[in-house]
């Protein structure tokens, strides 16, 4: 059995496909807290994502990763949920983040 939020980023990564882009696994040599997922839609559209079980809680490190692409104008979203994935795709679809 994988960590909990494996079927969270399970989700993400077949929605971010659906729409014709895909949900990358984040991964930044030498540094810690880098989101889990960089998803990339068409138009260039790049949100960041980090997927954590229920009750889980960010480090941090990961905070102040998050808050470093926010200072550079990328979304960063944490997603605890499938029905939180849900939203986030339906969101996505009304152009909320693009």
């Amino acid at each position: 059995m994988g960590k909990p939020e494996t079927s969270v980023e399970e989700r993400l990564t077949i929605g971010a496909a659906q729409r014709g882009g895909w949900a990358a696994k984040m991964v930044d040599r030498g540094r810690r807290g880098a989101p889990d997922r960089e998803c990339r839609f068409p138009g260039a559209n790049t949100v960041y994502v980090e997927t954590k079980a229920i009750g889980g809680k960010l480090k941090s490190w990961q905070a102040r990763y998050h808050e470093e692409l926010r200072a550079l104008n990328y979304i960063v979203v944490v997603l605890w949920t499938i029905p939180q994935v849900d939203k986030f795709f339906s969101d996505y679809d009304r152009g909320v983040y693009g």
